[in-house]
């Protein structure tokens, strides 16, 4: 394993807790969506801690956590009523109404969500002029400009991270959208484009806090894309880009790379920041401006591969900063059983771990079908909200929990601290103290049980529950009025964008009967009642785990209750497993309430299905067996369900 080199500044002690400082906001949310970002104030109480925050060991600033806004995204915010939107941009980014996100990525010229490839000069002009033709896109002009003026509104302080995925095709060495080299001959000029970027937007108030030099610079293939190698970089930078801002009066941070973890192929590309810092020196205008390194994760191992960001912080003593992750179908995005804790981990732990000063994901909001993108963009991309065509209902993805969830209880000016665990590997956790001596944690839950965190902080120690699968964040030392005041309500999914389905007939276990389902496009909560004792896992087609819970535990009580079920049904078969005690079920079907019920009738034994085989998956690196016994449904779109197998 590792070790962290930290720096030790200045202590920020918390504030003199009086007696009535005592208290800690927790945010809460479950993979079933049971709790939903779900506030709750906890007093602290006596008793041994398994997370002890050590404010004394400081360690970066933090600046903020947020997401990208595309023309995609603001294209289908748009395409909802004004108040339906002005509800959900308030609830995002107010710092006064609401969970306060305060950091924001857009692109210089087209990206892959864009409404077509575009750059702000696509003709040269005259060699006294080059860019003559400079000029913001209708995607600025008439979408992204007017939603970030609201964002703004609502948190003044919001921080824009500007990047360019192409520079215009006239200053390439194959004119090309894809590919293609950036010019020497044109490092004046495309310095000057990056600094008309940022005062067209200077124009409309709103502030570019930093860029980065290329977009993901090792990717040739994507829709537009520049290749620019560490040496390119440094020269542009230190020639142009960082004098043309100094010269302007511009203080806009400039970062590095912008790419994956693993260095994309590697090569002579590894290190590219600390190589690139290194070619560029000391001696040039406006090296200040220059803050270090951006970061992707899309790796085929973040948890490990993340140890880069490490390794270029001890190399050149400069910032770090995540720009950007997707979901999508690749990933099981859009199901929180899957994603949920995990993106907690790879989104905000490790990159606080990699001594990031926030961190930002892609799309704030696409449609349902992860629309709209270019020819040759990502078909297959999820925004942290899918929004329906009509822009009437939404659902929440597990890139705005996450990003809520930090930003509810981290401040810009933070400083990361010291968080040592004695909790299960699989839990996650990171710490932060706030400007104002409040200290904030975030724990992931990646384990398939429940776990009772018992945080020391201040002197104080404060007791809650992270679910199975699940997030919390909680704010610490505060006083009791505080900690109850400004309860935002918790997120509630539009119900008539979650309980689809049809439901035909009803089922007794080794009959022949069948039922089947019919889907609509989509994601859904399937209400489901049982009685008896025993617990429910639900598979995808590529046998992807979600697993249900009810309450507080995945094992049924003798009464019967209620779980949400998530499927994910665009296209795909759903498996359900009913793991219970032996015995003669029925299976009943409520085509009105849309809901099934399970009763146990008692005493003739087991239906052996030899036709179904034992199938186990790997969960964080974990094998699992399906259970032996159990009550096994598959239900395939469009189709007839195979009967109801007991074994």
């Amino acid at each position: 394993m590792f070790s962290l080199k930290h720096i030790l500044i200045p202590v920020l002690t918390l504030c003199s807790l009086s007696v009535s400082a005592q208290w800690a906001k927790v945010y809460t949310t479950s993979c079933d969506r049971v709790q939903s970002l779900t506030p709750s104030a906890v007093q602290a109480a006596g008793g041994s801690a398994n997370l002890t925050v050590d404010t004394s060991t400081q360690y970066q600033g933090i600046d903020g956590f947020g997401y990208a806004i595309t023309y995609a995204a603001c294209y289908n915010l748009m395409n909802m009523p004004q108040g339906t939107r002005d509800a959900l941009l308030k609830r995002t980014f107010s710092t006064t109404e609401g969970y306060g996100v305060n950091y924001v990525r857009v692109s210089i010229g087209c990206n892959d969500f864009s409404s077509e490839d575009y750059t702000l000069c696509n003709t040269k002009g005259p060699d006294s002029d080059l860019l003559r033709d400079f000029a913001l896109h209708t995607d600025e002009t008439q979408y992204v400009i007017p939603i970030l003026k609201q964002i703004k509104e609502y948190n003044p302080d919001l921080k824009i991270i500007a990047s360019p995925w192409t520079p215009p095709l006239w200053m390439k060495s194959n004119g090309s959208w894809t590919d293609g080299e950036l010019l020497s001959r044109y490092y004046d000029a495309y310095g000057d484009y990056f600094v008309k970027f940022v005062q067209a937007f200077q124009k409309e108030g709103l502030d570019i806090y930093a860029v980065t030099h290329q977009n993901e610079p090792m990717n040739r293939g994507n829709s537009a894309s520049c290749y620019m190698t560490w040496q390119t970089a440094a020269d542009f930078i230190s020639q142009s880009l960082a004098p043309k801002f100094k010269a302007a009066g511009l203080t806009t941070l400039i970062y590095l790379w912008d790419h994956n973890y693993d260095y994309d192929g590697g090569g002579d590309q590894m290190y590219y920041p600390a190589k690139a810092v290194e070619r560029m020196g000391d001696s040039f205008e406006g090296k200040e401006l220059v803050a270090g390194a951006a970061w992707h994760s899309y790796t085929a191992d973040p948890v490990n591969d993340y140890v880069s960001m490490i390794d270029i912080y001890n190399k050149t003593g400069m910032d770090n900063l995540f720009t950007e992750a997707s979901i999508g179908t690749w990933n099981d995005g859009d199901n929180l059983w899957g994603s949920l804790a995990r993106d907690m981990c790879h989104l905000v732990v490790l990159p606080m771990w990699g001594f990031c000063r926030g961190s930002v994901v892609w799309n704030f909001a696409l449609d349902t079908y992860g629309r709209p993108y270019v020819p040759g963009g990502c078909s297959t991309c999820r925004g942290a909200i899918s929004v329906s065509p009509e822009g009437d209902n939404w659902v929440y993805n597990s890139h705005y929990y996450i990003m809520a969830h930090t930003t509810a209880v981290v401040d810009a000016g933070a400083r990361r601290v010291a968080a040592n665990s004695s909790l299960d590997g699989g839990v996650y956790t990171t710490a932060w103290v706030n400007p104002d001596g409040t200290v904030a944690v975030a724990i992931a839950n990646t384990v398939w049980s429940d776990q009772t965190v018992k945080v020391s902080a201040g002197g104080y120690t404060y007791s809650f529950t992270v679910p199975m699968g699940g997030v919390a964040t909680a704010r610490l030392g505060m006083t009791e009025s505080a900690a109850k005041e400004s309860m935002i309500t918790p997120l509630t999914p539009p119900e008539a964008r979650y309980i689809s389905g049809t439901f035909n007939g009803w089922v007794t276990p080794g009959a022949d009967d069948t039922y089947k389902m019919t889907y609509a496009d989509g994601c859904y909560l399937l209400n489901t009642s049982l009685s008896g004792s025993g617990r429910f896992c639900v598979y995808g087609a590529n046998w992807w785990p979600k697993w249900g819970r009810v309450s507080t535990s995945d094992v049924l009580s003798d009464t019967q209750q209620v779980v949400a079920l998530q499927a994910n049904p665009d296209g795909e078969e759903l498996d359900i497993w009913y793991d219970l005690t032996e015995g003669d079920y029925t299976l009943t079907f409520d085509p009105e309430a849309l809901t099934m019920t399970i009763t146990s009738q008692g005493g003739v034994g087991m239906v052996v299905a030899d036709s179904v085989d034992p199938v186990y998956y790997d969960l964080y690196g974990r094998r699992v067996d399906c259970p032996g016994n159990g009550m096994y449904i598959r239900v395939a779109p469009g189709q007839r369900a195979e009967k109801i197998l007991v074994r």
